[in-house]
């Protein structure tokens, strides 16, 4: 057996590798150069290294190539050259930790993949730093549409809002919604018509009639609310306005109801109710729709003291338009200048229900109910009346005017005191105001009211002689007991 081994080793043809398979002329280059395997010098025999399995499932196992030329090939189709370290001619074979799989080729492919997934790994790094790209131009535009939008839809929401409370006569309201719009709009007709009529409806007519200048000066043609701004100048006296007001209204559209309602109260501010009524007529025959015009026909059959027909134009008015507060507040006067207080105070309360924040409103049923000796709940709605129209001087007469019946004189001396320096034309205030000093024996300052009072109002004189010619009785009466 030892000898055996000291035998030489058997020439042998090299195994062809992957390269021999597709480069031929390498193979023959190769087969001259070396035809066979050197013998070991070493006496002692060396096994050739164990094969390992490779792991994972890098390794391909590829099919045996057929043999070429008769060339003798391994069961596994490898050369043991192929997997030498150095692949040098007779050098030891070593054994190796790890073991390549497949040939040259593989390796290539490996490294590709390598390649492929450094480069992976590199964007993924990237990719999970935070940076942000640019918005495109479409989706600038889409959110620039939102945005327009959303204002678009928060202005009508306060214009409707503004509408609303106006229409439920929330004066206030109104004017604090119109606050919060953009001041281009602030300064719309529309806008300046809403702040017209909310001033309109709480009496407060000079900053009505600003707001009423402001609206002609922006659409010097508006018809819409003009019949307020004719009533608002008849309340505040103003002849030459309201002429020049019905004529330029005329002038515009003679079709419309405004420029008659124009004309007519123009009229009626001279006392000529007879073509004040004409006018009005008008106006409902152009507009029968138009519930203000048969309301004015009927303040002027009150005028001409034709209480029937009034209540008849009441009543069209209305018809046409249930909510119109002021044909209820209408007839509630025409019973109450018949002398029927209960319907009056129905209808009264009827139009305080529409709007609730008029003063005027509110004084009428104080007044209907102070005429029913029911002085509390009187003086309950005055207290309101003066809460929604703090500067009125006949709302504060009226409170004044339950106080003294109520014997609250001290009181009633601190109001009409600071009443007469607000409103210092009124002849009844300084009128009521001498009675309650004669009340407290102050006859000095009694005589100054008194004095003051049939300066403004000479048909005073009798009730002034009355209560002073009274209270003297009540001295008398006084001595004697």
């Amino acid at each position: 057996m030892v000898q055996e081994h000291n035998l030489p080793a058997p020439s042998r043809k090299p195994l062809p590798n992957l390269i021999s398979a597709f480069l031929p002329g390498y193979r023959a280059n190769h087969s001259s150069q070396s035809t066979s395997t050197p013998a070991n010098p070493d006496p002692v025999p060396l096994k050739p290294p164990a094969m390992k399995r490779p792991r994972g499932g890098h390794a391909i196992r590829k099919p045996a190539e057929a043999p070429q030329i008769g060339l003798p090939i391994r069961p596994n189709g490898r050369d043991l050259k192929s997997i030498e370290p150095n692949g040098e001619e007779g050098a030891p074979v070593r054994r190796s930790s790890r073991l390549k799989s497949g040939g040259p080729g593989l390796s290539s492919m490996s490294a590709k993949d390598k390649r492929t997934t450094r480069s992976r790994s590199a964007t993924s790094s990237t990719s999970g730093a935070t940076i942000e790209n640019p918005p495109s131009p479409q989706s600038q535009e889409l959110a620039l549409q939102a945005y327009a939008d959303d204002w678009l839809r928060d202005i009508v929401r306060k214009c409707a809002r503004a509408y609303r409370a106006l229409s439920t006569y929330s004066c206030q309201e109104t004017l604090r919604e119109i606050d919060t719009l953009p001041g281009e709009l602030q300064a719309s007709p529309w806008a300046l018509d809403m702040i017209s009529r909310a001033f309109y409806e709480m009496a407060n007519y000079i900053f009505a009639r600003r707001a009423f200048k402001a609206l002609l000066k922006v659409e010097p043609y508006a018809l819409q609310s003009m019949e307020m701004y004719s009533t608002l100048l008849w309340h505040l006296g103003d002849p030459p306005a309201l002429s020049f007001l019905s004529q330029k209204l005329i002038s515009i559209d003679r079709n419309a109801p405004q420029p008659w309602i124009a004309a007519g109260n123009c009229f009626s501010l001279q006392k000529d109710h007879d073509e004040a009524m004409r006018c009005f007529r008008r106006a409902t025959q152009v507009d029968p729709g138009c519930a203000y015009a048969w309301t004015l026909c009927g303040y002027e059959a009150i005028e001409m003291e034709e209480y029937e027909r009034a209540v008849a134009f009441y009543r069209t008015a209305i018809r046409t338009d249930a909510r119109h507060y002021n044909a209820w507040y209408g007839m509630g006067l025409v019973y109450l200048k018949t002398g029927k207080p209960k319907y009056a105070e129905h209808h009264f309360r009827r139009a305080a229900e529409i709007n609730p924040t008029n003063a005027v409103l509110l004084t009428c049923i104080g007044m209907v109910l102070e005429q029913n000796d029911d002085t509390m709940q009187a003086l309950s709605f005055y207290d309101q009346a003066c809460k929604y129209a703090p500067d009125s001087p006949m709302v504060a007469y009226k409170r004044v005017r339950v106080l003294v019946a109520l014997q609250r004189i001290d009181e009633a001396i601190t109001f009409l005191e600071s009443l007469a320096k607000t409103a210092p034309d009124e002849a009844n205030i300084h009128f009521l105001l001498a009675k309650c000093y004669l009340k407290q024996d102050r006859r000095t300052e009694a005589t100054v009211s008194f004095t003051s009072a049939r300066e403004l109002q000479p048909k005073l004189e009798g009730a002034i002689r009355a209560a002073i010619g009274g209270k003297e009785e009540d001295e008398e009466d006084d001595e004697e007991m």
